[in-house]
């Protein structure tokens, strides 16, 4: 689930050249296998790498992020953790 964070055609493609996804997908990745996989876990780092993307400048907007919604399966709730 974690993947959405480098997809170069995701909602986060925009931050990539400002803040680069990889080491955020690390953390990611341990911290769901650490937690089993834990919803709250995955959108807490979304919800951190979004924060550190608009921190530098990068142009994420709250309908770019409510638009990939569809690609995070199994989170009924993701659409919060992209308000800003």
């Amino acid at each position: 689930l974690c993947e959405i964070l480098k997809d170069i055609k995701g909602p986060f493609s925009k931050c990539h050249t400002t803040v680069p996804p990889q080491e955020y997908f690390n953390k990611c990745e341990k911290d769901l296998s650490d937690q089993g996989g834990s919803k709250d876990v995955l959108c807490q780092h979304l919800q951190n790498y979004v924060a550190v993307c608009q921190e530098s400048g990068a142009s994420l907007t709250a309908g770019e992020m409510k638009h990939s919604v569809v690609s995070v399966p199994n989170i009924m709730y993701t659409h919060t953790v992209y308000m800003i």
